[in-house]
């Protein structure tokens, strides 16, 4: 039986992640561009995020060494064929590229940002429908639901690009929510 995601560890860890991404944003948006510490608050989102994905796989690791494995076993998985592979790879590719365009578009004024909030739900939503389809992901179809509403949600604040960061801000309590609940019927059926 495949439990990677059953116990929640990981949608505990993806919702924190989340949360520090939107916080770099936020962050650096705050310091002033006169600031000196202006070159530094532009790497901010960018150190951020490479520090958590390394981060956030070894807390997955020792989450699950400490209350997953100890509970149902280990279970080395095979890796996953070699089209899912590369499908995965197009998709997140294709992603990260629109996701990029719009928002330099949008930085650069040749459309209306505030486009980005609805544009970054849809796509969000795309990405959670996608992994709705893994074994024990049913789940992410509801979370494809809260970015589409929430992309609309958040349109009418016309925040541009700045609607970004409270996506993940927003975005993680959900996950976290979920995650917590997922561990804690996990702890309780395992004993």
């Amino acid at each position: 039986r495949r439990y990677w995601t059953e116990d929640g560890i990981p949608e505990i860890v993806m919702g924190a992640i989340w949360m520090i991404w939107g916080a770099g944003f936020l962050l650096q948006s705050a310091i002033p561009g006169d600031s000196r510490f202006a070159d530094v608050g532009g790497w901010l989102p960018l150190i951020a995020m490479v520090a958590t994905a390394f981060a956030g796989n070894w807390v997955i690791k020792v989450l699950k060494n400490k209350y997953t494995f100890p509970r149902g076993g280990y279970v080395k998985f095979s890796p996953p064929p070699r089209s899912q592979r590369i499908l995965t790879m197009i998709a997140a590719a294709l992603t990260a590229v629109v996701l990029s365009v719009l928002s330099v578009f949008a930085f650069q004024g040749r459309f209306d940002a505030s486009i980005l909030s609805p544009a970054f739900g849809a796509v969000m939503a795309l990405g959670f429908l996608f992994g709705s389809r893994q074994p024990g992901m049913r789940h992410f179809v509801w979370f494809s639901l809260i970015s589409l509403v929430l992309g609309a949600a958040l349109y009418p604040l016309k925040l541009g690009w700045m609607v970004l960061p409270w996506i993940f801000i927003i975005m993680g309590v959900p996950f976290i929510v979920a995650g917590a609940y997922r561990f804690r019927t996990y702890v309780r059926s395992v004993p």
